[in-house]
């Protein structure tokens, strides 16, 4: 049987199905132990192999079946790295070591974010959590929790507090909502979230600031529902609800809030 090229592999496997959520390392059947592990740390795809691999040439496929990165094999480097960035395509990435044109071992690696709200608390609950930089409005703005259990780095571009809460989120397309905790104040661009990191996030729209046209506080008690939304570069977007109440107060703003996150 003739053995494939690594022009013909790479033109193989077009459309190649993504994966989803966190996945171990696997090995292809011809690969014969010549790849000992292939990983993500921080923004690179890390790549180890057996010193006894004959090589001259390491390639990275995408999901897409696209040539994602290359580089040429010295004698007796074990380990190679690639930049992975933040405008990957997510799914399983195929690794080619070959010599010449001929493939002499493959793997496999699934490269993706997997991004979970752990955890979510109004300001004036949780003010030993917030920044002090947030000043007087440290109450009316909330934290996210967020931990990224998948395989490869995201980046968080955008906050939204929407649903039955005093001032709903209403961002453009150029506004993340995110306050800027790490500079001590402003708007933050966006949030890095590596493998295995967990991180809070602030947000920066007053989304239970009374001030707004959504709830207000009324004679009697309230109940409904506040969503929290998060818009990723590139996996997918989060959303989850929360039953929030609002306790009875003869003034507009004078209730107080719980937000009921399960826990």
């Amino acid at each position: 049987m003739t053995q494939p090229t690594r022009r013909t592999l790479l033109c193989s496997i077009a459309g190649a199905a993504a994966l989803s959520g966190c996945s171990e390392n696997t090995e292809s059947p011809n690969d014969s132990g010549q790849f000992e592990q292939a990983s993500v740390e921080d923004q690179q795809l890390v790549v180890s192999m057996s010193e006894s691999l004959d090589a001259d040439t390491i390639s990275v496929v995408n999901p897409d079946g696209e040539a994602f990165a290359e580089t040429d094999l010295s004698a007796g480097v074990t380990r190679v790295a690639f930049d992975i960035g933040t405008e990957y395509v997510p799914g399983e990435y195929r690794i080619l070591a070959t010599d010449g044109e001929e493939t002499v071992a493959e793997t496999t690696t699934v490269i993706e974010p997997d991004l979970e709200i752990v955890e979510v608390g109004v300001g004036a609950n949780h003010l030993d959590r917030m920044p002090e930089e947030l000043g007087s409005t440290r109450d009316v703005e909330c934290f996210v929790e967020v931990e990224n259990r998948g395989q490869g780095p995201e980046l968080v571009e955008q906050l939204h507090i929407k649903g039955e809460v005093p001032n709903p989120t209403n961002l453009t397309e150029n506004e993340s909502g995110i306050f800027d905790a790490e500079n001590g104040g402003g708007e933050k661009d966006r949030v890095l979230l590596l493998r295995t990191q967990q991180k809070d996030i602030f947000s920066n729209s007053l989304p239970f600031s009374f001030e707004g046209d959504g709830i207000d506080c009324e004679p009697e008690s309230q109940q409904g529902l506040a969503e929290v939304s998060i818009s990723t570069r590139v996996g997918a977007d989060l959303k989850q609800e929360y039953d929030v109440t609002y306790s009875a107060s003869s003034e507009y703003d004078g209730c107080d809030i719980a937000l009921d996150t399960g826990g």
